[in-house]
């Protein structure tokens, strides 16, 4: 059994005692280790670390082993777009046959980009009347859209605005019915409605019809009401990561943005495009081949670059920012 891991080419020879022997395998083909610590969000300061490894790579320092692994992709990301500093927002544009692909790499988490991702999909899909696919991993996310849309600086400081974050949040996510859920607690722990009588036990369902029921009455004639307020808040806070949102948002306020158009899919948005494509539950060709074609066109392309610019520094590439179609 062939498989990589942290990048090398290994061969499983035996298991024993929870310890696995493996040796250097020579063949190049294999399954990628994944573990389920991966699926693990990215915290407040991981985030920063990714960052700053980013910025010592972006200026030529390589560290570490692992650093140094990555070294090789991390220069063509440098020569086909550019590696975001810490104070800069990195986002890049591709067109091909599927629409129109705007990656945005945050290094802020999964969680986060899972709202931001919801959040800046609503904002388009009301200014432009467009359906958004929204995509995200720990390190960015994509949105797909079927026809382009208006991508200066200007626009995007709209989309990511702390303005009207709650009322867009709470739309695009749906918040009012689960705030409608939540107020069930809220309700018991107040006193509106009881669980249990004394010789009359009620069950779940009822619970909740009289919940809703005072829910209902308080949206219609007192929709200030104190209890709503704190459902609402709830949901925000525990559910929706809302300050953790506006947090971020804050923080790409402050960030220079950095829009760039590469003619391929660079090695920070090609993970990002591979994950919605292994994701999705109806297609005609396999997930597995398509990757696998793309990497082969874009390990092409990286070596064209290479041979071209192999006595250059990253830094001192001049950038391309033609578009292209690469499906």
């Amino acid at each position: 059994m062939s498989l990589f891991f942290a990048g090398r080419p290994l061969e499983l020879v035996s298991v024993r005692q929870m310890t696995a022997k493996v040796r250097i395998a020579t063949n190049r083909r294999g399954t990628v280790a994944v573990w389920g610590g991966g699926r693990f969000p990215m915290s407040t300061l991981l985030a920063d670390a990714v960052r700053h490894r980013i910025n010592q790579a972006r200026q030529g320092i390589f560290v570490d082993d692992e650093m140094k692994r990555v070294a090789p992709l991390l220069q063509i990301q440098q020569q086909w777009s550019t590696l975001p500093a810490p104070d800069e927002l990195l986002i890049e544009f591709h067109q091909t046959r599927e629409g129109y692909h705007y990656f945005l790499f945050g290094f802020l988490g999964r969680l986060v980009h899972e709202g931001l991702g919801a959040l800046i999909g609503y904002r388009l899909q009301q200014r432009f009347d467009i359906p958004v696919v929204a995509t995200y991993t720990d390190y960015g996310l994509e949105l797909l859209c079927p026809k382009p849309v208006q991508s200066e600086e200007s626009d995007w400081r709209q989309l990511l605005s702390t303005q009207n974050l709650l009322e867009d949040l709470v739309a695009c996510l749906n918040a009012g019915q689960l705030a409608r859920r939540q107020f069930r607690d809220i309700a018991r722990v107040a006193g509106l409605v009881l669980a249990s009588s004394p010789g009359a036990p009620r069950s779940n369902r009822h619970l909740q019809a009289s919940a809703e029921l005072f829910f209902d009455v308080f949206m219609d004639f007192d929709p200030q009401n104190l209890l709503l307020e704190q459902a609402r808040r709830e949901v925000l806070e525990q559910q929706l990561e809302f300050m953790r949102l506006q947090q971020a948002l804050q923080t790409l306020d402050r960030q220079r943005l950095i829009l760039k158009s590469p003619p391929r899919l660079t090695p920070m948005a090609f993970p990002i495009w591979a994950q919605r494509i292994s994701s999705q539950t109806i297609r005609i060709e396999e997930a597995g081949k398509r990757i696998e074609r793309m990497i082969a066109r874009l390990e092409a392309a990286a070596d064209k670059t290479a041979e071209s610019s192999c006595s250059v520094h990253p830094k001192d590439v001049v950038e391309q920012t033609t578009g292209g179609n690469l499906l």
